[in-house]
C-alpha cells in the first residue's frame, strides 16, 4: 500500500515538473484564449479559424467537464509554484494558518467575483490599465532567463501571493484564481470523482480533510462533490484504511491510469490541433505560391535593421499596396516579449509571399503559437493590423513591427 500511494504522489509531482519547465505559460495561454473567444462573440467576430486557434482552451473545457479539474492538480504552473512554496515553508515558518470554515468558504467566493469583475470591466470595458497589477504578467517575466519585470505593481502583488501561500495552502487557486472559477463552474456534472464510505471511516480521523490542498470538508461525505477539488489524489493517498478511491459512474479505476488519460489526451489533442493548424497554413502557403508564381525572385541584398530596447510595444500598422515594394527578401528585428525578434519577410509580385522567424529570444512555451498564426495571418491580409495571439500579445506585436521593419526595407524609393 505505501508503495502505491509513493508511486501516486511522485507521479503527480513529476507530472507538475514537466509542465512547470516546459509549459510554464500555459495557463496564461489558456486564460488569453477565454479573452480572445468572449471579445470575439461580443464584437460579431467569431468564426471557425478563431475555434482552431483556440483549441487548446476548447479541449480543457471538453476534459474537465468530463475528468474534472485535474488541469489545476497537474498541469499549472502557478499552482505548481504555491504548492512548492507550501511544501519547503516548514524549513523557515513552523506557523500554519487555518482559516475558520465559514471565513474560508466566503473568501472562496472571491475568485468568482474576479472572474466576473474581468469579464465585465477589463474585456467588455476595455479598461486594460488594469493590467499593469496582474501577477500572472509579472510570474511569466520572472521564468524567463534572464528574468525581466516590467511591472513594479504586478510583482508587488506577486510578493504578497506568495508570501500568503506560505502560511496558506494554494492560497491563489483558493481564493483568487479566475481560471480556477472558470474550471470549477465546468466540473459540476463531472463523471470522475473521489468516493469513501464514511461509515468505514475510523473515528475521530480526518486525514483526508487535513491533506486537502483547497480545504474541502472531507469527513462526513461519501462523495467529493466540491468544484473546489482538483483531483489531487491527496486525500486518497492518506486514507489509513484504503477508503478513499477514484471512481468513474461510480466504480473504482486506478488513479494513475486516470491521470495519465487526461495529461495524454491534452497533449494529444493539442498536438493534434497545432498540426491542423500546420496543415491549414501550408495549403493557403501552397495556394499562394500558385498565385504569386513558382519563382520566387533573388534578393536584391538583405538589409538588417536592428532596434534597441527603446521601442515600444506598439503596433506599425503597414498595409502593402501592389507595387509599393520591391521583389527580394529582407530582413527586419523588433522586441517581442525580448529584444532581438528577427524575421525574414520575401516580396514576390510586389506582395509579402513568405515570412520565417529567423532569430529570436522569446519562450518557446509562449512563442508557439504567435509563431504559427501571425505570419500566416499577416500573409493573408497583406497587412500588420492582424489580431493578436491572447496570452502572448508581447510576441505577436513584436512579429507585426518585425514585419514592419524589413518592409521598410523593400519600399520603392
Amino acid at each position: 500500500m505505501l508503495r502505491r500511494k509513493n508511486l501516486a504522489y511522485y507521479f503527480r509531482l513529476a507530472i507538475q515538473i514537466m509542465f512547470l519547465i516546459l509549459m510554464p505559460g500555459l495557463f496564461t495561454m489558456i486564460f488569453g484564449q477565454m479573452k480572445q473567444l468572449y471579445t470575439s462573440v461580443i464584437l460579431g467576430k467569431f468564426n471557425f479559424n478563431l475555434v482552431a486557434t483556440t483549441l487548446p482552451l476548447v479541449i480543457l473545457v471538453v476534459l474537465t467537464m468530463i475528468f474534472g479539474r485535474f488541469f489545476c492538480g497537474y498541469m499549472c504552473a502557478f499552482g505548481t509554484i504555491n504548492d512548492l512554496i507550501y511544501r519547503f515553508s516548514p524549513k523557515f515558518f513552523k506557523t500554519k494558518f487555518k482559516a475558520n470554515k465559514r471565513v474560508d468558504n466566503f473568501l472562496k467566493l472571491l475568485k468568482y467575483a474576479i472572474l466576473l469583475f474581468i469579464i465585465i470591466v477589463v474585456w467588455t470595458l476595455g479598461i486594460s490599465e488594469l493590467n499593469s497589477i496582474n501577477p500572472w504578467d509579472a510570474f511569466s517575466q520572472l521564468i524567463q532567463f534572464p528574468p525581466q519585470v516590467l511591472s513594479i505593481k504586478a510583482l508587488i502583488v506577486l510578493i504578497i501571493i506568495f508570501i500568503d501561500a506560505l502560511f496558506i495552502e494554494r492560497f491563489f487557486c483558493r481564493y483568487l484564481c479566475p481560471l480556477g472559477a472558470f474550471l470549477s463552474i465546468l466540473q459540476v456534472f463531472r463523471i470522475v470523482k473521489i468516493r469513501k464510505e464514511k461509515t468505514v471511516c475510523i473515528d475521530g480521523c480526518t486525514a483526508c480533510t487535513r491533506s486537502c490542498p483547497m480545504g474541502i470538508d472531507l469527513d462526513n461525505v461519501n462523495r467529493v462533490d466540491s468544484i473546489e477539488c482538483i483531483e489531487c489524489m491527496n486525500c486518497v493517498g492518506v486514507c489509513p484504511k484504503n477508503n478513499a478511491k477514484l471512481t468513474v459512474f461510480g466504480r473504482v479505476v486506478n488513479q494513475i491510469l486516470v491521470i495519465a488519460i487526461f495529461v495524454l489526451a491534452f497533449l494529444g489533442f493539442k498536438g493534434l490541433a497545432e498540426k491542423v493548424i500546420e496543415f491549414k497554413m501550408m495549403k493557403e502557403d501552397k495556394e499562394r505560391s500558385i498565385n504569386f508564381g513558382e519563382h520566387i525572385p533573388k534578393p536584391d541584398g538583405k538589409r538588417r535593421h536592428r532596434h534597441g530596447n527603446e521601442e515600444q510595444q506598439q503596433v506599425q500598422n503597414v498595409d502593402v499596396a501592389q507595387g509599393k515594394y520591391k521583389d527580394g527578401t529582407y530582413v527586419g528585428s523588433a522586441i517581442g516579449f525580448k529584444p532581438g525578434l528577427t524575421v525574414e519577410v520575401t516580396i514576390s509580385g510586389g506582395k509579402i509571399s513568405k515570412i520565417e522567424i529567423i532569430d529570436h529570444n522569446e519562450t518557446p512555451s509562449y512563442a508557439e503559437l504567435p509563431f504559427k498564426i501571425i505570419p500566416n495571418e499577416i500573409i493573408k491580409k497583406q497587412s500588420t493590423n492582424v489580431d493578436a495571439v491572447s496570452g502572448a500579445t508581447r510576441t505577436s506585436v513584436g512579429i507585426m513591427n518585425a514585419v514592419a521593419e524589413a518592409l521598410k526595407q523593400a519600399e520603392q524609393k
